[in-house]
C-alpha cells in the first residue's frame, strides 16, 4: 500500500532527478519559448489561410444559389408573360427581389469588373442580353474587415514572446554574474 510519505519521497525524488538532468542548461525555457512563437505564427498564418478559403467557398456557393434563383425567376416570368421578349424596369425588380440580388441591370455588353454576370438567352438560345449585378460576399467581406485586427494579434504575440526570451536571457546573465 502506498502512503502519503512515500508519495511525498517519490515526487521529491522525480523533481530533484529533473533539476540535475537541466544541470547548467539556463537557456532552456528560451529555447522553449522561440519555437512556440514560431508554432503560434505559423498556426496564426494557416488558420487565417484557411479561414479566407472557408469564405471563398461559402460565398460562392451563395452566388450559385442565387444564379439557380435568378434562372428560376426568369423562366416565371417568361412562363407567365407567353413571350420570352425582353425584360423591363417592372421585370428586373420582380428577377432582384425574388432572386435577392442587389444592383440587378439589363445591359447590352458583359458588365465591367466587379459585377457577376449571367447571359439572358432569345428563343432561338443566342444571348440576346446581360445581367449584372453587384455581388455580396459577406463572409469574406467579414473575414477582410477582421483581417488587420488578426494580423496586429499575431505580431504582438510575436513581439510578447521575443520580449519574453529577451528577459530570460537578462535574468540568466545577471544570475550568471551573481555566481
Amino acid at each position: 500500500m502506498v502512503t502519503g510519505e512515500a508519495l511525498r519521497r517519490l515526487f521529491a525524488a522525480w523533481r530533484a532527478a529533473i533539476i540535475a538532468d537541466l544541470g547548467d542548461r539556463r537557456f532552456a525555457p528560451a529555447r522553449f519559448v522561440a519555437p512556440l512563437a514560431v508554432v503560434v505564427l505559423v498556426l496564426g498564418v494557416a488558420f487565417a489561410a484557411g479561414g479566407y478559403f472557408f469564405a471563398y467557398q461559402a460565398d460562392a456557393r451563395q452566388e450559385a444559389r442565387q444564379r439557380i434563383a435568378l434562372g428560376g425567376a426568369i423562366d416565371d416570368i417568361r412562363a407567365r408573360r407567353g413571350n420570352p421578349g425582353a425584360l423591363d424596369a417592372r421585370d428586373l425588380r420582380i428577377l432582384e427581389r425574388n432572386s435577392g440580388l442587389a444592383d440587378l441591370k439589363l445591359e447590352t455588353e458583359p458588365a465591367t469588373a466587379g459585377r457577376s454576370v449571367q447571359p439572358l438567352l432569345g428563343e432561338n438560345g443566342r444571348i440576346t442580353a446581360w445581367l449584372s449585378w453587384r455581388p455580396e460576399r459577406p463572409i469574406s467581406d467579414l473575414f477582410l474587415r477582421w483581417w488587420p485586427m488578426a494580423a496586429l494579434l499575431l505580431i504582438f504575440l510575436c513581439v510578447l514572446a521575443w520580449l519574453s526570451i529577451w528577459q530570460l536571457r537578462r535574468a540568466l546573465r545577471v544570475l550568471d554574474a551573481a555566481e
